[in-house]
């Protein structure tokens, strides 16, 4: 999993700005970062078409890096579903508190194996909640879910 250093930085340089550090050494700092990383990245999502889907996100959502994900389409005992058909749609969109809304450039989709998707060229161009229209499609249905994600300033 990617480390997130300019997070490392800023957590020691706060501690370290704050009397006594509760964390010793920069070794505590990032398995703590890393099961923070673990906790908001892996998100079980609704239902579709019947299965379990998951996300796990490589990069943080930031409007500075280009969004990096991994969907999983599981069965009932945790596999992944084996289904050759399953297709995968998805797109980023942003409502406004003025009433606008808008879009980010095309998502690029790559699956890697039946049940699995990667998603890679999200770019969040501003902060703020957008929209992941997730449309989940196999020979003979489709289903679709929207999932919220928040982009911190």
């Amino acid at each position: 999993m990617q480390k997130c250093s300019h997070l490392i930085y800023a957590l020691i340089l706060f501690m370290s700005a704050c009397g006594k550090a509760p964390i010793n050494n920069l070794a505590d700092v990032s398995r703590k970062i890393d099961r923070l990383e673990d906790e908001l990245n892996t998100l079980p999502l609704k239902n579709m078409l019947g299965h379990q889907i998951f996300i796990q996100f490589y990069t943080r959502p930031s409007t500075a890096i280009e969004g990096k994900m991994l969907l999983q389409v599981v069965d009932d005992q945790g596999n992944l579903y084996n289904d050759y058909d399953l297709e995968l749609d998805a797109f980023l969109w942003m409502k406004m508190s003025n009433g606008k809304e808008h879009g980010s450039s095309p998502l690029t989709i790559k699956k890697t194996a039946p049940g699995l998707f990667y998603l890679s060229e999200m770019f969040f161009i501003m902060n703020g909640k957008w929209e992941l229209h997730l449309t989940l499609k196999n020979a003979t249905n489709s289903s679709t879910l929207v999932h919220y994600i928040e982009v911190p300033d």
